[in-house]
Protein backbone atom coordinates (compact mmCIF):
# COMPACT_ATOMS: atom_id res chain seq x y z
CA UNK A 1 0.00 0.00 0.00
CA UNK A 2 2.78 2.46 0.88
CA UNK A 3 4.48 2.09 -2.50
CA UNK A 4 1.18 2.60 -4.29
CA UNK A 5 0.50 5.82 -2.44
CA UNK A 6 4.04 7.08 -3.01
CA UNK A 7 3.81 6.56 -6.75
CA UNK A 8 0.44 8.32 -6.91
CA UNK A 9 1.67 11.14 -4.68
CA UNK A 10 4.78 11.64 -6.78
CA UNK A 11 2.63 11.95 -9.87
CA UNK A 12 0.28 14.38 -8.18
CA UNK A 13 3.10 16.61 -6.94
CA UNK A 14 4.79 16.75 -10.32
CA UNK A 15 1.55 17.73 -12.04
CA UNK A 16 0.52 20.36 -9.52
CA UNK A 17 3.93 22.02 -9.57
CA UNK A 18 2.78 24.21 -12.47
CA UNK A 19 1.39 27.69 -11.69
CA UNK A 20 -2.36 27.75 -11.25
CA UNK A 21 -4.26 30.43 -13.17
CA UNK A 22 -7.99 30.68 -12.55
CA UNK A 23 -10.21 31.03 -15.62
CA UNK A 24 -13.83 30.26 -16.41
CA UNK A 25 -13.11 27.51 -18.92
CA UNK A 26 -10.04 25.62 -20.04
CA UNK A 27 -9.49 24.21 -23.55
CA UNK A 28 -7.48 21.18 -24.68
CA UNK A 29 -6.87 20.22 -28.30
CA UNK A 30 -4.69 17.36 -29.53
CA UNK A 31 -1.98 18.69 -31.82
CA UNK A 32 -2.22 22.26 -30.53
CA UNK A 33 1.07 24.24 -30.59
CA UNK A 34 3.16 24.12 -27.44
CA UNK A 35 2.84 27.02 -25.03
CA UNK A 36 -0.92 27.49 -25.10
CA UNK A 37 -2.48 28.65 -21.84
CA UNK A 38 -5.82 26.93 -22.41
CA UNK A 39 -7.76 30.19 -22.55
CA UNK A 40 -9.40 29.45 -25.93
CA UNK A 41 -9.48 26.86 -28.68
CA UNK A 42 -6.81 28.88 -30.50
CA UNK A 43 -4.60 28.87 -27.38
CA UNK A 44 -5.52 25.40 -26.17
CA UNK A 45 -3.30 23.11 -24.14
CA UNK A 46 -2.02 20.23 -26.24
CA UNK A 47 -2.17 17.68 -23.40
CA UNK A 48 -4.95 16.90 -20.96
CA UNK A 49 -2.65 16.37 -17.97
CA UNK A 50 -1.34 19.93 -18.38
CA UNK A 51 -4.85 21.29 -18.01
CA UNK A 52 -5.59 19.02 -15.04
CA UNK A 53 -2.51 20.15 -13.14
CA UNK A 54 -2.72 23.84 -14.01
CA UNK A 55 -6.46 24.24 -13.53
CA UNK A 56 -7.71 21.87 -10.80
CA UNK A 57 -11.35 22.36 -9.85
CA UNK A 58 -12.25 24.09 -13.11
CA UNK A 59 -14.16 23.14 -16.27
CA UNK A 60 -12.08 21.59 -19.03
CA UNK A 61 -13.21 21.12 -22.64
CA UNK A 62 -11.33 18.53 -24.69
CA UNK A 63 -11.44 18.33 -28.49
CA UNK A 64 -11.58 15.08 -30.43
CA UNK A 65 -8.41 13.03 -30.68
CA UNK A 66 -6.44 10.46 -28.73
CA UNK A 67 -4.85 11.28 -25.38
CA UNK A 68 -2.58 9.12 -23.19
CA UNK A 69 -1.56 9.78 -19.57
CA UNK A 70 1.92 11.16 -18.83
CA UNK A 71 4.61 8.69 -17.73
CA UNK A 72 5.01 8.45 -13.97
CA UNK A 73 7.76 10.94 -13.01
CA UNK A 74 9.19 8.82 -10.19
CA UNK A 75 12.94 8.58 -11.07
CA UNK A 76 13.24 5.31 -9.15
CA UNK A 77 11.04 3.53 -11.67
CA UNK A 78 12.20 1.87 -14.85
CA UNK A 79 10.88 3.29 -18.15
CA UNK A 80 8.49 0.34 -18.33
CA UNK A 81 7.22 1.02 -14.81
CA UNK A 82 6.85 4.71 -15.58
CA UNK A 83 4.53 3.83 -18.43
CA UNK A 84 2.59 1.26 -16.41
CA UNK A 85 2.20 3.13 -13.10
CA UNK A 86 0.36 6.12 -14.48
CA UNK A 87 -3.08 7.52 -15.20
CA UNK A 88 -4.97 10.75 -15.72
CA UNK A 89 -5.29 11.88 -12.11
CA UNK A 90 -8.55 13.82 -11.68
CA UNK A 91 -8.49 16.62 -9.06
CA UNK A 92 -11.58 17.03 -6.85
CA UNK A 93 -14.23 19.33 -8.28
CA UNK A 94 -12.87 19.28 -11.82
CA UNK A 95 -15.40 18.98 -14.67
CA UNK A 96 -13.99 17.44 -17.85
CA UNK A 97 -16.00 17.30 -21.07
CA UNK A 98 -15.00 15.63 -24.32
CA UNK A 99 -16.63 15.36 -27.74
CA UNK A 100 -15.79 18.78 -29.19
CA UNK A 101 -14.78 19.59 -32.74
CA UNK A 102 -12.67 22.47 -31.45
CA UNK A 103 -14.81 25.50 -32.30
CA UNK A 104 -17.81 25.29 -29.97
CA UNK A 105 -18.80 28.06 -27.58
CA UNK A 106 -21.52 26.18 -25.67
CA UNK A 107 -21.66 22.67 -24.24
CA UNK A 108 -24.85 21.96 -26.17
CA UNK A 109 -23.05 22.41 -29.50
CA UNK A 110 -20.76 19.41 -29.05
CA UNK A 111 -21.39 16.09 -30.81
CA UNK A 112 -19.87 13.30 -28.75
CA UNK A 113 -20.37 10.64 -31.41
CA UNK A 114 -18.99 12.67 -34.30
CA UNK A 115 -16.02 13.98 -32.31
CA UNK A 116 -14.68 10.88 -30.59
CA UNK A 117 -12.38 11.84 -27.73
CA UNK A 118 -10.30 8.87 -26.63
CA UNK A 119 -8.46 8.45 -23.35
CA UNK A 120 -6.14 5.52 -24.02
CA UNK A 121 -3.84 3.46 -21.84
CA UNK A 122 -1.92 2.28 -24.91
CA UNK A 123 1.20 4.24 -24.00
CA UNK A 124 3.35 2.94 -26.87
CA UNK A 125 0.60 2.85 -29.52
CA UNK A 126 1.31 -0.82 -30.11
CA UNK A 127 -2.00 -2.49 -29.23
CA UNK A 128 -3.34 -4.73 -31.97
CA UNK A 129 -6.29 -4.02 -34.26
CA UNK A 130 -6.75 -0.43 -33.11
CA UNK A 131 -9.41 1.43 -35.04
CA UNK A 132 -9.00 4.79 -36.73
CA UNK A 133 -9.64 6.57 -33.44
CA UNK A 134 -6.87 4.66 -31.68
CA UNK A 135 -9.30 2.57 -29.63
CA UNK A 136 -8.15 -0.86 -28.43
CA UNK A 137 -11.09 -3.12 -29.39
CA UNK A 138 -10.63 -6.04 -26.97
CA UNK A 139 -8.44 -7.02 -23.99
CA UNK A 140 -6.74 -9.61 -26.22
CA UNK A 141 -5.35 -6.74 -28.30
CA UNK A 142 -3.46 -5.16 -25.39
CA UNK A 143 0.32 -5.26 -25.86
CA UNK A 144 3.34 -3.56 -24.31
CA UNK A 145 3.33 -1.28 -21.28
CA UNK A 146 -0.27 -0.09 -21.03
CA UNK A 147 -1.28 2.21 -18.17
CA UNK A 148 -2.69 0.41 -15.12
CA UNK A 149 -5.61 2.82 -14.92
CA UNK A 150 -6.42 5.22 -17.73
CA UNK A 151 -8.31 7.46 -15.28
CA UNK A 152 -7.81 7.63 -11.50
CA UNK A 153 -10.19 9.19 -8.98
CA UNK A 154 -8.19 8.81 -5.76
CA UNK A 155 -9.47 10.67 -2.70
CA UNK A 156 -6.61 9.43 -0.52
CA UNK A 157 -3.73 11.39 -2.05
CA UNK A 158 -4.97 14.99 -1.96
CA UNK A 159 -4.42 17.49 0.86
CA UNK A 160 -0.86 16.29 1.44
CA UNK A 161 -2.08 12.71 1.68
CA UNK A 162 -4.73 13.46 4.30
CA UNK A 163 -7.55 12.95 1.84
CA UNK A 164 -10.16 15.14 0.17
CA UNK A 165 -13.70 14.58 -1.05
CA UNK A 166 -14.27 13.70 -4.68
CA UNK A 167 -17.96 14.56 -4.90
CA UNK A 168 -20.62 14.69 -7.63
CA UNK A 169 -19.17 18.00 -8.84
CA UNK A 170 -16.20 16.00 -10.15
CA UNK A 171 -17.40 15.14 -13.67
CA UNK A 172 -16.07 13.06 -16.56
CA UNK A 173 -18.35 13.35 -19.58
CA UNK A 174 -18.03 12.51 -23.26
CA UNK A 175 -15.04 10.14 -23.66
CA UNK A 176 -14.06 6.70 -24.89
CA UNK A 177 -11.80 5.00 -22.32
CA UNK A 178 -9.77 2.15 -23.73
CA UNK A 179 -6.64 0.03 -23.40
CA UNK A 180 -6.14 0.15 -19.62
CA UNK A 181 -4.45 -2.87 -18.01
CA UNK A 182 -4.71 -3.08 -14.21
CA UNK A 183 -2.62 -5.79 -12.58
CA UNK A 184 -0.50 -6.77 -9.57
CA UNK A 185 -2.12 -6.35 -6.16
CA UNK A 186 -4.39 -4.22 -3.97
CA UNK A 187 -5.92 -1.21 -5.71
CA UNK A 188 -3.66 -1.65 -8.74
CA UNK A 189 -5.30 -4.97 -9.65
CA UNK A 190 -8.70 -3.54 -10.61
CA UNK A 191 -10.14 -0.86 -12.85
CA UNK A 192 -8.16 -0.93 -16.09
CA UNK A 193 -10.26 1.87 -17.54
CA UNK A 194 -10.89 3.84 -14.36
CA UNK A 195 -10.54 3.38 -10.61
CA UNK A 196 -12.37 5.20 -7.81
CA UNK A 197 -10.65 5.01 -4.41
CA UNK A 198 -12.22 6.36 -1.22
CA UNK A 199 -10.51 6.72 2.16
CA UNK A 200 -9.73 3.24 3.40
CA UNK A 201 -9.25 3.76 7.12
CA UNK A 202 -12.21 3.69 9.47
CA UNK A 203 -13.60 7.19 9.95
CA UNK A 204 -11.36 8.76 7.31
CA UNK A 205 -12.39 11.60 5.02
CA UNK A 206 -12.14 11.33 1.28
CA UNK A 207 -15.30 10.03 -0.37
CA UNK A 208 -15.16 8.96 -4.02
CA UNK A 209 -18.46 9.89 -5.64
CA UNK A 210 -17.77 11.37 -9.10
CA UNK A 211 -20.30 11.77 -11.90
CA UNK A 212 -19.57 9.69 -15.02
CA UNK A 213 -21.67 10.52 -18.10
CA UNK A 214 -21.72 9.76 -21.83
CA UNK A 215 -18.76 7.41 -21.69
CA UNK A 216 -17.77 4.20 -23.45
CA UNK A 217 -15.40 1.77 -21.77
CA UNK A 218 -14.01 -0.65 -24.34
CA UNK A 219 -11.06 -3.05 -24.46
CA UNK A 220 -9.89 -2.71 -20.85
CA UNK A 221 -8.39 -5.50 -18.72
CA UNK A 222 -7.96 -6.20 -15.00
CA UNK A 223 -5.79 -9.00 -13.68
CA UNK A 224 -3.07 -11.20 -15.10
CA UNK A 225 -4.75 -14.59 -15.10
CA UNK A 226 -3.78 -15.49 -11.54
CA UNK A 227 -7.16 -14.70 -9.99
CA UNK A 228 -6.36 -11.13 -8.99
CA UNK A 229 -8.02 -8.08 -10.44
CA UNK A 230 -11.65 -7.00 -10.41
CA UNK A 231 -13.53 -4.66 -12.69
CA UNK A 232 -11.97 -4.72 -16.14
CA UNK A 233 -13.37 -1.30 -16.99
CA UNK A 234 -14.17 0.36 -13.65
CA UNK A 235 -13.37 -0.52 -10.03
CA UNK A 236 -14.68 1.18 -6.89
CA UNK A 237 -12.89 0.64 -3.57
CA UNK A 238 -13.97 1.99 -0.20
CA UNK A 239 -12.76 1.44 3.33
CA UNK A 240 -13.66 4.09 5.87
CA UNK A 241 -15.11 6.79 3.60
CA UNK A 242 -18.21 6.35 1.42
CA UNK A 243 -18.18 5.94 -2.34
CA UNK A 244 -21.23 6.64 -4.51
CA UNK A 245 -20.24 7.17 -8.16
CA UNK A 246 -23.16 8.23 -10.35
CA UNK A 247 -22.87 6.46 -13.71
CA UNK A 248 -25.22 7.74 -16.43
CA UNK A 249 -25.52 6.93 -20.14
CA UNK A 250 -22.41 4.73 -20.16
CA UNK A 251 -21.58 1.72 -22.32
CA UNK A 252 -19.26 -1.04 -21.06
CA UNK A 253 -18.20 -3.18 -24.01
CA UNK A 254 -15.55 -5.88 -24.47
CA UNK A 255 -13.86 -5.54 -21.09
CA UNK A 256 -12.45 -8.42 -19.04
CA UNK A 257 -11.37 -9.32 -15.52
CA UNK A 258 -9.45 -12.45 -14.56
CA UNK A 259 -11.29 -12.35 -11.23
CA UNK A 260 -14.77 -10.85 -10.79
CA UNK A 261 -16.62 -8.03 -12.49
CA UNK A 262 -15.79 -8.12 -16.20
CA UNK A 263 -16.89 -4.50 -16.54
CA UNK A 264 -17.40 -3.21 -12.98
CA UNK A 265 -16.31 -4.29 -9.49
CA UNK A 266 -17.37 -2.42 -6.34
CA UNK A 267 -16.12 -3.47 -2.91
CA UNK A 268 -16.12 -2.00 0.59
CA UNK A 269 -14.96 -3.25 3.98
CA UNK A 270 -16.31 -0.64 6.41
CA UNK A 271 -18.82 1.72 4.83
CA UNK A 272 -21.78 1.11 2.54
CA UNK A 273 -21.03 1.69 -1.13
CA UNK A 274 -23.87 3.36 -3.02
CA UNK A 275 -23.10 3.32 -6.76
CA UNK A 276 -25.90 4.27 -9.15
CA UNK A 277 -26.10 3.08 -12.76
CA UNK A 278 -28.73 4.69 -15.00
CA UNK A 279 -29.23 4.19 -18.77
CA UNK A 280 -26.26 1.84 -19.03
CA UNK A 281 -25.30 -1.02 -21.32
CA UNK A 282 -23.07 -3.98 -20.48
CA UNK A 283 -22.17 -5.80 -23.71
CA UNK A 284 -19.82 -8.75 -24.20
CA UNK A 285 -17.82 -8.36 -21.00
CA UNK A 286 -16.13 -11.33 -19.36
CA UNK A 287 -14.91 -12.43 -15.92
CA UNK A 288 -14.48 -15.55 -13.84
CA UNK A 289 -17.56 -14.45 -11.85
CA UNK A 290 -19.91 -11.60 -12.69
CA UNK A 291 -19.38 -11.15 -16.41
CA UNK A 292 -20.72 -7.60 -16.24
CA UNK A 293 -20.95 -6.45 -12.60
CA UNK A 294 -19.68 -7.75 -9.24
CA UNK A 295 -20.63 -6.28 -5.86
CA UNK A 296 -19.02 -7.48 -2.63
CA UNK A 297 -19.25 -6.79 1.10
CA UNK A 298 -21.24 -3.61 2.02
CA UNK A 299 -23.35 -1.87 -0.64
CA UNK A 300 -26.63 -0.21 -1.46
CA UNK A 301 -26.54 -0.16 -5.25
CA UNK A 302 -29.13 0.67 -7.91
CA UNK A 303 -29.25 -0.19 -11.60
CA UNK A 304 -32.06 1.32 -13.67
CA UNK A 305 -32.81 1.19 -17.40
CA UNK A 306 -30.01 -1.22 -18.26
CA UNK A 307 -29.08 -3.76 -20.92
CA UNK A 308 -26.99 -6.82 -20.06
CA UNK A 309 -26.17 -8.59 -23.31
CA UNK A 310 -23.64 -11.30 -24.18
CA UNK A 311 -21.69 -11.16 -20.91
CA UNK A 312 -19.85 -14.30 -19.77
CA UNK A 313 -18.56 -15.91 -16.60
CA UNK A 314 -15.88 -18.37 -17.63
CA UNK A 315 -12.57 -19.91 -16.66
CA UNK A 316 -9.28 -18.14 -17.36
CA UNK A 317 -7.75 -21.29 -18.82
CA UNK A 318 -9.37 -24.50 -20.13
CA UNK A 319 -7.67 -26.56 -17.45
CA UNK A 320 -9.01 -24.38 -14.62
CA UNK A 321 -11.92 -25.62 -12.57
CA UNK A 322 -15.27 -24.05 -13.45
CA UNK A 323 -16.35 -23.85 -9.81
CA UNK A 324 -16.03 -20.06 -9.81
CA UNK A 325 -17.55 -19.43 -13.23
CA UNK A 326 -20.78 -18.00 -11.81
CA UNK A 327 -23.12 -15.14 -12.61
CA UNK A 328 -23.04 -14.49 -16.34
CA UNK A 329 -24.12 -10.88 -15.79
CA UNK A 330 -24.29 -10.23 -12.01
CA UNK A 331 -22.26 -11.69 -9.15
CA UNK A 332 -23.48 -10.55 -5.73
CA UNK A 333 -21.48 -11.37 -2.61
CA UNK A 334 -22.80 -9.20 0.21
CA UNK A 335 -21.80 -9.91 3.77
CA UNK A 336 -18.56 -11.56 2.68
CA UNK A 337 -16.53 -10.04 5.53
CA UNK A 338 -19.19 -9.77 8.23
CA UNK A 339 -22.27 -11.95 8.17
CA UNK A 340 -25.48 -9.92 8.38
CA UNK A 341 -23.74 -6.79 7.08
CA UNK A 342 -26.06 -4.62 5.00
CA UNK A 343 -26.00 -5.29 1.26
CA UNK A 344 -28.74 -4.38 -1.21
CA UNK A 345 -29.01 -4.26 -5.00
CA UNK A 346 -32.10 -3.09 -6.83
CA UNK A 347 -32.23 -3.67 -10.60
CA UNK A 348 -35.20 -2.19 -12.45
CA UNK A 349 -36.29 -1.79 -16.07
CA UNK A 350 -33.45 -4.02 -17.27
CA UNK A 351 -33.03 -6.48 -20.13
CA UNK A 352 -30.87 -9.58 -19.65
CA UNK A 353 -30.35 -11.36 -22.95
CA UNK A 354 -27.73 -13.87 -24.08
CA UNK A 355 -25.63 -13.89 -20.91
CA UNK A 356 -23.86 -17.12 -19.96
CA UNK A 357 -22.09 -18.74 -17.02
CA UNK A 358 -20.06 -21.89 -17.51
CA UNK A 359 -21.19 -23.02 -14.08
CA UNK A 360 -23.97 -21.37 -12.04
CA UNK A 361 -26.48 -18.59 -12.70
CA UNK A 362 -26.63 -17.58 -16.35
CA UNK A 363 -27.75 -14.06 -15.45
CA UNK A 364 -27.52 -13.75 -11.65
CA UNK A 365 -25.61 -15.41 -8.82
CA UNK A 366 -26.39 -14.18 -5.29
CA UNK A 367 -23.95 -15.93 -2.98
CA UNK A 368 -24.30 -13.39 -0.17
CA UNK A 369 -24.42 -14.22 3.54
CA UNK A 370 -26.88 -12.92 6.10
CA UNK A 371 -30.49 -11.81 6.27
CA UNK A 372 -29.50 -8.18 5.66
CA UNK A 373 -28.65 -8.94 2.03
CA UNK A 374 -31.33 -8.41 -0.59
CA UNK A 375 -31.27 -8.48 -4.40
CA UNK A 376 -34.37 -7.06 -6.08
CA UNK A 377 -35.03 -7.74 -9.78
CA UNK A 378 -37.98 -5.56 -10.72
CA UNK A 379 -39.65 -4.95 -14.09
CA UNK A 380 -36.90 -6.82 -15.88
CA UNK A 381 -36.88 -9.24 -18.83
CA UNK A 382 -34.68 -12.36 -19.07
CA UNK A 383 -34.29 -14.40 -22.25
CA UNK A 384 -31.57 -16.47 -23.90
CA UNK A 385 -29.45 -16.72 -20.75
CA UNK A 386 -27.56 -19.98 -20.14
CA UNK A 387 -25.72 -21.82 -17.37
CA UNK A 388 -24.97 -25.36 -16.27
CA UNK A 389 -27.41 -24.89 -13.39
CA UNK A 390 -29.94 -22.05 -13.24
CA UNK A 391 -30.33 -20.38 -16.64
CA UNK A 392 -31.34 -17.13 -14.93
CA UNK A 393 -30.71 -17.53 -11.20
CA UNK A 394 -28.85 -19.97 -8.99
CA UNK A 395 -29.88 -20.09 -5.31
CA UNK A 396 -26.80 -21.24 -3.38
CA UNK A 397 -26.17 -23.04 -0.12
CA UNK A 398 -25.94 -19.93 2.09
CA UNK A 399 -27.91 -18.48 4.97
CA UNK A 400 -30.21 -15.50 4.92
CA UNK A 401 -30.07 -13.57 1.63
CA UNK A 402 -33.28 -12.82 -0.26
CA UNK A 403 -33.60 -12.57 -4.04
CA UNK A 404 -36.84 -11.01 -5.26
CA UNK A 405 -38.26 -11.33 -8.78
CA UNK A 406 -41.09 -8.83 -9.22
CA UNK A 407 -43.10 -7.69 -12.27
CA UNK A 408 -40.61 -9.53 -14.49
CA UNK A 409 -40.51 -11.98 -17.42
CA UNK A 410 -38.34 -15.12 -17.58
CA UNK A 411 -38.68 -16.89 -20.93
CA UNK A 412 -36.43 -18.86 -23.26
CA UNK A 413 -33.55 -19.40 -20.82
CA UNK A 414 -31.54 -22.63 -20.69
CA UNK A 415 -29.79 -24.80 -18.10
CA UNK A 416 -27.36 -26.98 -20.00
CA UNK A 417 -26.83 -29.94 -17.66
CA UNK A 418 -29.25 -32.70 -18.75
CA UNK A 419 -31.33 -34.66 -16.21
CA UNK A 420 -29.46 -37.86 -17.05
CA UNK A 421 -26.32 -36.37 -15.54
CA UNK A 422 -28.12 -36.22 -12.20
CA UNK A 423 -30.21 -39.35 -12.19
CA UNK A 424 -32.73 -41.02 -14.44
CA UNK A 425 -35.54 -39.63 -12.26
CA UNK A 426 -34.25 -36.07 -12.02
CA UNK A 427 -36.15 -33.30 -13.81
CA UNK A 428 -33.39 -31.01 -15.01
CA UNK A 429 -31.18 -28.16 -13.93
CA UNK A 430 -33.58 -25.20 -13.82
CA UNK A 431 -33.92 -23.24 -17.03
CA UNK A 432 -34.98 -20.26 -14.94
CA UNK A 433 -34.09 -21.01 -11.30
CA UNK A 434 -32.09 -23.76 -9.65
CA UNK A 435 -32.05 -24.16 -5.86
CA UNK A 436 -29.16 -25.89 -4.17
CA UNK A 437 -29.95 -28.52 -1.54
CA UNK A 438 -29.03 -27.65 2.04
CA UNK A 439 -30.36 -26.59 5.40
CA UNK A 440 -29.65 -22.98 4.48
CA UNK A 441 -32.23 -20.20 4.75
CA UNK A 442 -31.67 -18.26 1.55
CA UNK A 443 -34.90 -17.75 -0.36
CA UNK A 444 -36.47 -16.43 -3.54
CA UNK A 445 -39.64 -14.34 -3.51
CA UNK A 446 -41.60 -14.14 -6.79
CA UNK A 447 -44.56 -11.91 -7.48
CA UNK A 448 -46.60 -10.81 -10.53
CA UNK A 449 -44.13 -12.28 -12.99
CA UNK A 450 -44.30 -14.44 -16.08
CA UNK A 451 -42.19 -17.61 -15.90
CA UNK A 452 -41.95 -20.22 -18.61
CA UNK A 453 -43.34 -23.47 -17.09
CA UNK A 454 -44.35 -21.52 -13.98
CA UNK A 455 -42.86 -22.76 -10.73
CA UNK A 456 -42.45 -26.32 -11.99
CA UNK A 457 -39.62 -28.17 -13.72
CA UNK A 458 -37.85 -27.68 -16.03
CA UNK A 459 -38.18 -23.95 -15.36
CA UNK A 460 -37.75 -24.06 -11.58
CA UNK A 461 -35.85 -26.95 -10.03
CA UNK A 462 -34.75 -27.70 -6.49
CA UNK A 463 -32.10 -30.24 -5.48
CA UNK A 464 -31.55 -31.73 -8.94
CA UNK A 465 -35.28 -31.99 -9.47
CA UNK A 466 -35.86 -34.66 -6.85
CA UNK A 467 -38.39 -32.69 -4.84
CA UNK A 468 -40.49 -29.56 -4.84
CA UNK A 469 -38.90 -26.25 -3.96
CA UNK A 470 -39.50 -25.83 -0.18
CA UNK A 471 -42.10 -23.17 0.55
CA UNK A 472 -39.75 -21.38 2.92
CA UNK A 473 -37.16 -21.05 0.14
CA UNK A 474 -39.46 -20.19 -2.77
CA UNK A 475 -42.21 -17.77 -1.76
CA UNK A 476 -45.07 -17.21 -4.20
CA UNK A 477 -46.31 -13.65 -3.74
CA UNK A 478 -49.11 -14.17 -6.26
CA UNK A 479 -49.95 -12.90 -9.71
CA UNK A 480 -47.81 -15.44 -11.59
CA UNK A 481 -48.33 -16.56 -15.18
CA UNK A 482 -46.74 -19.10 -17.52
CA UNK A 483 -48.23 -17.77 -20.78
CA UNK A 484 -46.07 -16.86 -23.79
CA UNK A 485 -45.05 -13.20 -23.28
CA UNK A 486 -45.31 -12.51 -27.03
CA UNK A 487 -42.05 -10.61 -27.43
CA UNK A 488 -42.07 -8.27 -30.41
CA UNK A 489 -38.31 -8.10 -31.04
CA UNK A 490 -34.90 -9.28 -29.87
CA UNK A 491 -34.83 -6.39 -27.38
CA UNK A 492 -37.78 -8.13 -25.62
CA UNK A 493 -40.34 -5.40 -26.20
CA UNK A 494 -43.97 -6.55 -26.06
CA UNK A 495 -46.54 -7.07 -28.78
CA UNK A 496 -49.97 -5.54 -28.31
CA UNK A 497 -51.46 -8.94 -27.40
CA UNK A 498 -48.91 -9.82 -24.72
CA UNK A 499 -50.34 -11.21 -21.46
CA UNK A 500 -47.68 -9.18 -19.64
CA UNK A 501 -49.49 -5.90 -20.41
CA UNK A 502 -51.18 -4.39 -17.32
CA UNK A 503 -50.36 -7.60 -15.39
CA UNK A 504 -47.81 -6.25 -12.91
CA UNK A 505 -48.23 -4.99 -9.37
CA UNK A 506 -47.99 -1.21 -9.16
CA UNK A 507 -46.68 -1.42 -5.60
CA UNK A 508 -43.44 -3.02 -6.78
CA UNK A 509 -42.65 -0.20 -9.20
CA UNK A 510 -40.60 2.72 -7.85
CA UNK A 511 -39.61 4.34 -11.17
CA UNK A 512 -41.20 6.72 -13.65
CA UNK A 513 -39.59 5.45 -16.89
CA UNK A 514 -39.20 2.09 -18.61
CA UNK A 515 -36.08 0.79 -20.39
CA UNK A 516 -36.76 3.07 -23.37
CA UNK A 517 -37.32 6.11 -21.17
CA UNK A 518 -41.07 6.13 -21.77
CA UNK A 519 -43.71 6.45 -19.05
CA UNK A 520 -43.47 3.42 -16.76
CA UNK A 521 -47.21 3.01 -16.05
CA UNK A 522 -49.48 3.36 -19.09
CA UNK A 523 -52.88 1.82 -18.73
CA UNK A 524 -54.62 0.11 -15.86
CA UNK A 525 -51.43 -1.21 -14.23
CA UNK A 526 -47.73 -1.48 -14.76
CA UNK A 527 -46.64 -4.04 -17.36
CA UNK A 528 -44.40 -6.99 -16.58
CA UNK A 529 -40.90 -6.77 -17.99
CA UNK A 530 -38.57 -3.95 -18.97
CA UNK A 531 -40.91 -2.09 -21.34
CA UNK A 532 -44.29 -0.42 -20.92
CA UNK A 533 -46.40 -1.10 -23.99
CA UNK A 534 -48.45 1.85 -25.23
CA UNK A 535 -46.37 4.69 -23.81
CA UNK A 536 -44.24 4.99 -26.96
CA UNK A 537 -46.79 6.34 -29.45
CA UNK A 538 -47.71 2.98 -30.96
CA UNK A 539 -50.37 1.52 -28.71
CA UNK A 540 -52.88 1.33 -31.56
CA UNK A 541 -50.81 -0.78 -33.94
CA UNK A 542 -52.19 -4.23 -34.55
CA UNK A 543 -48.94 -6.18 -34.54
CA UNK A 544 -46.39 -4.07 -32.72
CA UNK A 545 -44.69 -2.86 -35.93
CA UNK A 546 -42.65 0.32 -35.42
CA UNK A 547 -42.95 0.09 -31.66
CA UNK A 548 -39.18 0.40 -31.42
CA UNK A 549 -39.27 4.16 -31.89
CA UNK A 550 -37.48 4.22 -35.27
CA UNK A 551 -40.49 5.03 -37.44
CA UNK A 552 -39.69 8.76 -37.84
Amino acid sequence: MRSIRLHALALMLSLTALPIAAQARVFVRAGAPDGGDGSSWANAHARLETALSAHPGEEIWVAHGRYTPPPNPDPNLTPSEQRRKTSFLIPPGTRIYGGFAGSESTLEQRDVRANSTVLSGDMQADDGNRDARGVTPTPDDIAGDNARHVVRFDATIWNAGNGADIGPDTVLDGFVISGGFASEDLYEAGGGGAVCIAGYESGSIGRCSPTLRHLEFVGNLAGDGTGTGGGGAFAVYSGGAPAAPDVQNVVFRNNRSTSDGGAVKASSYWTVLAPRFTDVEFRDNEAVSGGALALTDFFDATVDRALFSGNHARRNLPEDTDSFSNGGALYINGGFVYEDSFARLRVSNAVFVGNEAENLGGAVMNVSNGAATRVELVNSSFSGNRARLGGVLFVPDVDGPVTQILDSILWGNVATQPPADFDAFAQGAGNNIYGDYSEATSRVEIGHSLLQNGLTAPGVVYYQGYEAFPSNRLVNLGGLSSADPRFFDAALRLRNDSPAIDAGNDAYNLTTSDRDGNARVWGAHVDMGAYEFGSNRCSNTSDGVFCDGFED
